[in-house]
């Protein structure tokens, strides 16, 4: 019997239905999580201690960025093999990119061991206590090690994205914040200050995803499990040369979202980075339940493109652009009218709401929930080249007027200049790609590959 579209259609709803129901079950974590560690971790450091650990995480993510795109390149290669049934492939791609993330995360981890000595941290994150100075060096290499290691064993996800089943990637991710919740809640009961809140909040992460790595290629995937004799020099760079433009889209969506409180951190202070992390919290809470829904759609869109399915993409896409903008605007009303009383419940010492900051925030993830929503499918479509030039010029941009703002306009300033930089680059450039790249192709006799003027 021959599988009709409707038949993968069905399965497609099923496999995104089963990732947002394990969401549910694992994702009140993500809630549960900073609502508790947040005012301990405050408690437990001190306002400028805690805005030098939010400030160290916000440099050190960037490490992130060392991986070149290489798992984010695979998930499509994945969802290829997946469609074709090719499995030698894909255990052929899956190896390749182990073996080639594995020396990068040895070369990294060498790079930061040498380099981190060698800076003046107390002057780059202007740290007022002596405490927090002593204990700096210490903690951007504990957390320069956990995101470069995290990488490593962070491959899982990919392959469950490529195979869409995010399902298991969320029964793994509950089992991490939960293990971080306990490591988190025990740790301010010991003397080991920052470089121990680093280790609560990001290391029992990263050792649940190792168990992971163990788990999928020995008992769940093995015909997946990487060996030398499968690396493919040619598969390797054909992944590189497809994820470096997703490494370049996300490396300017880490520099507009990160950013901040990187300039706040130097040209206000630490003690404003605090404030404004605090009061980010509650969108980026909600824009986490949000990508619950987003997630599976990347390998969905990608598969019901394939297959020519354009109606159920075009359905995908407005609902959970409609989902996604509802949920942060309702954020945004409550933090408006009740943020302070929502920072007493939450037991926040020495954090005041300012409703201008609010209505920044409020734009910034409406605008940012909106790009996402079309950045998975034009990702998913193979259109980079094109996203690339849009999403740089709006890093690019932000970051000057994030510094210019800063000092004059403060952190309020910091957060509109994402929205007002984006009204000039990424808002009307979006809409233009899907037109260009993804509907207009769908309608021509003679579709043109997505890849011609979208890959790197």
């Amino acid at each position: 019997m021959s599988v009709t579209q409707d038949d993968h259609r069905a399965r497609r709803t099923t496999r995104i239905k089963w990732s947002i129901v394990t969401s549910l079950l694992t994702k009140p974590l993500a809630f549960i999580t900073p609502i508790i560690t947040v005012p301990l971790f405050l408690k437990y450091l001190g306002t400028d201690r805690y805005g030098l650990y939010e400030s160290i995480g916000a440099l050190t993510v960037w490490l992130t960025l060392t991986n070149a795109g290489l798992t984010l390149g695979l998930i499509n290669r994945l969802t290829d093999c997946h469609v074709s049934g090719d499995r030698d492939k894909a255990r052929r791609y899956v190896s390749s990119l182990m073996f080639a993330l594995l020396g990068v995360t040895i070369v990294v981890s060498m790079v930061i061991t040498l380099a981190v000595p060698a800076v003046d941290w107390s002057t780059v994150f202007l740290a007022h206590s002596a405490v927090g100075e002593r204990e700096t060096p210490w903690a951007v290499w504990v957390s320069s090690l956990v995101i470069v290691w995290g990488m490593l064993v962070g491959v899982p996800h990919a392959i469950y994205s490529g195979y869409q089943e995010n399902h298991r990637n969320n029964l793994w991710d509950g089992l991490a914040k939960a293990v971080t919740l306990i490591a988190c809640v025990g740790i301010v009961h010991t003397g080991w200050g920052l470089v121990g809140v680093i280790v609560a909040a990001a290391g029992s992460s990263l050792a649940v995803r190792t168990a992971n790595v163990f788990a999928l290629f020995l008992w769940e995937k093995p015909w997946l499990r990487p060996h030398p004799r499968y690396f493919d020099r040619t598969l390797l760079m054909g992944t590189l040369r497809q994820g470096f433009g997703l490494f370049i889209i996300a490396s300017s969506a880490l520099g507009i979202f990160q950013i901040d409180k990187l300039v706040i951190g130097h040209f206000v202070g630490t003690d404003a980075v605090a404030q404004y992390s605090v009061v980010s919290r509650p969108f980026l809470l909600v824009f986490g339940l949000y990508s619950t829904v987003l997630a599976p759609l990347w390998p969905a869109h990608g598969e019901a493109l394939k297959r020519g399915d354009m109606a159920w993409v075009r359905r995908a896409l407005r609902l959970s652009i409609a989902a996604g903008c509802a949920i942060v605007m309702a954020c945004g009303v409550v933090m408006f009218f009740f943020g302070n009383t929502v920072l007493r419940l939450w037991r926040v010492p020495g954090i005041e709401v300012s409703r201008s900051l609010v209505l920044a925030m409020t734009a910034l993830f409406v605008l940012w929930t909106w790009m996402s929503s079309i950045s998975i499918l034009l990702n998913s479509a193979n259109v980079l080249r094109a996203q690339m030039w849009f999403i740089c010029s709006h890093a690019i941009l932000n970051v000057i007027v994030a510094c210019l703002v800063a000092r004059p306009y403060g952190v309020t300033g910091v957060a509109w200049s994402i929205s007002l930089t984006g009204v000039v680059t990424s808002a009307w450039g979006y809409p233009w790609m899907l037109r260009r790249y993804v509907w207009r192709p769908a309608n021509s006799a003679t579709p043109p590959s997505p890849i011609v003027g979208a890959s790197a």
